[in-house]
């Protein structure tokens, strides 16, 4: 296979072998807004996509091999909530705070009958069958490790979610992942990570393990959305207080202060991301520890202190964010983290 991107990073050409070749276009926010593939020189499919003011993909238009078809998408936040076509409707049910799908209802256009579907996923909520009201499968797959489909067994209801915030784009065979497409085939986006660096060093990473993490908004490391979140407070409070966010096996994920009380502007913000908010006294990355919640890593708006990297260690969760060293100035004297 051979690609091609731009200036900007934004792949414009996936060739694979001498007879298939994907082409993509990108708007002046580096977004996708069509592509096509070619097979022996022939269109074979084209997919057009729109987008709306905070930059959630709300229709697409597809054609294969001349079938043409339109699709709309109603958001809850940044959760896809309904998805529609001129002949059907279907309706999304997630697990609480979280990416993984519970359920699917449909109804098709001018009828009052409704039919409802239930997921059954894996350990990470990437959906493994589908079966409607009397247990029967109507949708089945297999995986490889980078999230592309092997086997299709059972095929009878059309489903395209993938990991956990991502829909499969049949034109195109890449993934829409909210903020970036992902292709399942080599494991990567197509386009480099809108928060740069902050999200780590491979601008096109995915997870560093599928088997156990998912990236449902396409932005990579806890430490891209810590610094959106931090960066939600005026410059006075951004130098006082410390923001952290934490996420669990089952990937959902929390945000505290080092406040009593997460800020309303931050609490607001987290709501609209379906994060979970924690409130206690002390340090931040403390909180949602003791908090129970099962976090598995925690990142933070400025260094770990050493009490908080301790606490941390004892509870088998790990951070990207730098640790100082030092023991927190406010707790000298004091308790520590652990409240000796």
């Amino acid at each position: 296979q051979e690609y091609t991107y731009d200036a900007w990073g934004n792949l414009i050409e996936k060739r694979s072998g001498f007879s298939k070749l994907h082409t993509f276009t990108y708007d002046c926010e580096n977004r996708l807004v069509r592509a096509e593939m070619m097979v022996n020189s022939q269109v074979h499919s084209v997919g057009t996509y729109r987008y709306d003011s905070l930059g959630r993909r709300v229709g697409k238009t597809s054609e294969i091999e001349g079938q043409t078809e339109h699709k709309h998408f109603l958001w809850q936040g940044l959760r896809m909530l309904r998805e529609q076509t001129p002949w059907q409707s279907s309706l999304y049910i997630y697990e609480p705070g979280s990416y993984a799908p519970l359920a699917r209802v449909d109804q098709n256009e001018g009828e009052a009958e409704q039919r409802l579907y239930y997921f059954h996923t894996d350990q990470i909520g990437t959906p493994l069958e589908m079966t409607d009201v009397d247990g029967q499968i109507v949708w089945q797959a297999t995986y490889k490790a980078w999230g592309e489909v092997e086997t299709l067994a059972v095929n009878e209801v059309e489903q395209n979610l993938r990991f956990q915030g991502q829909y499969f784009d049949d034109e195109t065979g890449l993934h829409y992942n909210t903020f970036r497409y992902y292709d399942p085939e080599v494991g990567r986006f197509i386009t480099q990570d809108p928060i740069g660096l902050v999200g780590g060093n491979n601008l096109y990473q995915y997870t560093e393990n599928p088997m156990r993490w998912v990236d449902p908004w396409g932005l990579s490391e806890l430490l891209g959305l810590v610094t959106e979140a931090h960066g939600l407070l005026d410059p006075t409070a951004q130098k006082f207080r410390t923001t952290a966010l934490g996420v669990s096996e089952d990937r959902k994920m929390f945000i505290a202060s080092s406040e009593k009380k997460v800020p309303k502007i931050q609490r607001e913000w987290a709501e609209a991301k379906g994060i979970s908010v924690v409130n206690g006294q002390g340090h931040a990355e403390e909180t949602i520890i003791k908090a129970g919640k099962g976090a598995t890593s925690i990142d933070a708006s400025r260094g770990v202190c050493l009490h908080c990297e301790q606490l941390m260690k004892e509870h088998g969760v790990k951070t990207d964010t730098h640790t100082t060293g030092k023991k927190s100035r406010k707790r000298l004297g004091g308790t520590t983290c652990n409240g000796v």
